[in-house]
């Protein structure tokens, strides 16, 4: 059949004579099916006029039927096209909103995040523009221009954010010169071990204690015939030095026993507001379980914010003083190792203790190394 497909239903008495004068007429029925006095069947929809008027005039009862297949389905858009129009534009707004900038997220920026940020609004880069307005590589550019201490920088986008990251450059440190005179300092305090002079006059020796900013190596040389030479100092000058690092623990511990009080919540998030709040759960200490769920992926700004809070009791309970000073030492000296130079090698270390108005046990790590503390420094022309 072609066209549009539509059952219909005909009762009466002597069906095979209504069958004999459609099939005359040129009438094709489909799946029909009969039962007693009643005959259902399938034809174009085109054709029920004609059946209509066949039984009218056989004294046989007609009554037309709903549509099938893909009639089916254009009935149902008929009946409710203010819903399906409602559900066509929610999906163009959809597919318009994944074409907007719905966030800009900047990474590593340090020292020129709040620059950056108002370089972009000084270009009209912002959130609801639309993406295909902003060409990466042209930002990617001007970002590096503007900022010509960075290694370089990468603009892409994560979803309907834009992220930008910027890659920090290495600075490149002081160039050596001879040209001119100067002394060698000593960059910090310690006992000098060993002094080894390229250039210039030694006025220290291994034993003796200097001080931050003394001079180690003077930048003169004396001739035969007792004539100076300004000169810029060099060597290496290797010091016993001393590092600390502090670390302060409490001697109570906090131990946290749950009622069996909770409280579920939830609420839909965007990036500047919630749908609504979720409100307060009252418990005066709580431990809260938050669960997250996108609901529009990476091109729509929406999640589903799930909380479960449990409220608890929370307790001060003494700690063991043996425990606490293990705790603390292991710590300051984890911390003194993180802060101490590369390649150098601990001589020796020790922990010291000592108790802060009998709540806070402090340990404090020394580390003794040996260094190059020689600093070179230009004299005034």
């Amino acid at each position: 059949m072609k066209g549009i497909v539509r059952s219909f239903t005909v009762e009466g008495l002597n069906l095979e004579r209504f069958i004999s004068l459609a099939g005359g007429a040129g009438i094709r029925f489909v799946k029909m099916k009969r039962q007693g006095r009643r005959l259902w069947a399938l034809t174009d929809e085109d054709e029920l006029t004609r059946i209509e008027e066949i039984a009218n005039n056989g004294g046989w009862r007609f009554r037309a039927g709903s549509r099938q297949g893909g009639g089916r389905a254009l009935d149902v858009v008929n009946h409710h096209w203010v819903l399906w129009a409602g559900v066509l534009f929610f999906l163009i707004v959809i597919v318009a909103a994944t074409q907007l900038v719905w966030g800009i997220n900047i990474m590593d920026a340090g020292i020129y995040q709040a620059n950056l940020e108002g370089f972009l609004m000084e270009n009209d880069v912002q959130i609801f523009r639309w993406r295909n307005s902003i060409d990466l590589d042209d930002l990617r550019d001007a970002i590096e221009w503007r900022y010509p201490d960075i290694a370089w920088a990468d603009c892409g986008w994560r979803g309907t954010t834009l992220q930008i990251t910027l890659v920090q450059g290495m600075p490149q440190g002081e160039t050596f010169t001879q040209i001119g005179s100067g002394d060698v300092v000593a960059s910090r305090g310690g006992i000098v071990e060993r002094i080894v002079t390229v250039a210039g006059t030694p006025l220290v020796a291994p034993g003796d204690v200097i001080q931050p900013g003394q001079i180690l190596i003077q930048g003169q040389e004396r001739g035969a015939n007792e004539t100076v030479t300004p000169v810029m100092a060099r060597g290496v000058v290797m010091a016993r030095v001393w590092d600390k690092a502090a670390v302060q623990m409490p001697m109570t511990e906090t131990t946290t026993t749950y009622t069996g009080i909770t409280q579920e919540t939830w609420t839909v998030r965007c990036p500047w507001f919630d749908l609504w709040k979720m409100g307060e759960s009252g418990y005066e200490h709580q431990d809260v379980r938050r669960e997250q769920m996108p609901l529009g992926g990476l091109f729509l700004p929406f999640t589903l914010v799930m909380e479960e809070r449990m409220e608890a009791e929370v307790t001060l309970m003494p700690r063991d003083v043996e425990e606490v000073k293990a705790d603390a030492g292991a710590a300051a000296l984890r911390l003194l190792q993180e802060n101490r130079e590369i390649d150098d090698e601990l001589v020796d270390k020790w922990v010291d203790y000592c108790m802060i108005e009998g709540e806070v046990l402090e340990a404090i790590a020394y580390g003794e190394r040996i260094v190059d503390v020689a600093k070179p420094r230009r004299n005034a022309d």
